[in-house]
């Protein structure tokens, strides 16, 4: 669900470079433009809703907890991320994730929204689809100043396993320098 911002860090974190341009004394310099680097990433993570303080089980249908999970996302590579999620009266998951790198951690917000075909079996009542929006806020170490938007596609069985696929678009945290 939140996997996005680690994509995000990844990413960045990998494609950032700055041009320089020295201009020799006495001659006129060009102007110069900077252009963000937009940078697109596909992740999946993989969470599961940890047993709160004093249980040792987690009982569908969950209104409010934390998660936990591994994520990859391509040649950025992968982490662990850890996402507060709740239940809206909508339907709607909300909450805040960080997403934890090798060279630090990137964080944000989400809002899954429940597809149109939940099953109505009582047996299987915990199961169902999202989709919804991620909002990579900032992070920390390398990745410190990130930003970004994205989507999210998830699944659950059982209300308490999660998989989602995203599609993030980040901003690095440096940007290439142009002179025209």
């Amino acid at each position: 669900m939140r996997r996005i911002c680690l994509v995000a860090v990844a990413i960045a974190a990998s494609f950032l470079t700055v041009a320089i341009a020295v201009a020799p004394a006495g001659a006129k310099t060009k102007k110069s433009k900077t252009k963000v680097t937009v940078v697109k990433a596909a992740c999946k993570v993989s969470e599961a809703i940890a047993a709160p303080a004093g249980s040792d089980q987690v009982v569908p249908p969950v209104s409010q907890g934390e998660a936990y999970g591994p994520f990859s996302c391509g040649a950025l590579g992968g982490g662990l991320q850890s996402a507060s999620m709740t239940l809206q009266n909508s339907g709607d998951i909300t909450g805040t994730f960080w997403d934890y790198l090798k060279t630090g951690a990137v964080h944000g917000t989400y809002d899954l929204t429940p597809g149109s075909s939940l099953p109505t079996n009582p047996q299987n009542f915990a199961a169902g689809t999202y989709t919804g929006t991620i909002v990579v806020t900032g992070g920390t170490g390398t990745l410190k100043g990130i930003t970004g938007t994205g989507t999210s596609a998830c699944s659950t069985q059982d209300s308490v396993h999660y998989s989602c696929t995203e599609k993030l678009k980040l901003k690095p945290l440096l940007s290439t320098t142009s002179t025209k």
